[in-house]
């Protein structure tokens, strides 16, 4: 084993060490450590407009799309966040 490799499961062990001895745990590969009572967000509140997905055609691989506007103190997060689909075979997948 080399010494990066091992300096890096060793720095992996510390971590997951210091996560399980703060009362931590790992649920769906995300670490939890404590209720949080308020979530601040930059960088928001602004106009502007996106390309909506209007239609897919599985047969040509394209999409058509219509303008939307947002606005609003959170926007863009306020508007509703719709599923992201790529071409997969001869249809979409959508996750």
């Amino acid at each position: 084993m080399s010494r990066g490799l091992l300096a890096t499961v060793a720095i992996a062990a510390l971590s997951l060490g210091a996560h399980a001895q703060s009362g931590c745990q790992q649920i769906a590969g995300n670490y939890y450590c404590g209720q949080t009572n308020v979530v601040a967000f930059n960088n928001v509140g602004f106009s502007g407009s996106y390309n909506q997905i209007t239609g897919m055609d599985s047969t040509g691989c394209t999409c058509s799309s219509s303008p939307v506007a947002f606005s609003g103190a959170i926007a863009p997060l306020n508007d509703e966040v719709t599923d992201l689909c790529f071409p997969a075979n001869s249809s979409f997948h959508c996750i």
